[in-house]
């Protein structure tokens, strides 16, 4: 199948296509989406390691240590 083509193809609604067309369109939208999650975890894991980093303490770990500066 040609690039042109599939690129039609994949703009139609995934309702209106069957067989191939459908399975190759709905693999390609999972790829967008697992990329997509892929994105989202990579700013997370980012941020976590500049909290850590930075000291901040880990939510719930907050109380722990007051209490044991208090004690």
């Amino acid at each position: 199948m040609c690039k042109e083509l599939s690129t039609t193809i994949l703009q139609e609604e995934s309702k209106q296509l069957n067989g191939w067309d459908k399975a190759i369109y709905d693999a390609e939208q999972r790829i967008v989406r697992t990329k997509r999650r892929l994105s989202e975890l990579k700013v997370l894991l980012a941020y976590f390691i500049e909290q850590r980093d930075s000291g901040e303490p880990w939510p719930g770990d907050e109380v722990t240590r007051a209490e044991s500066e208090a004690a």
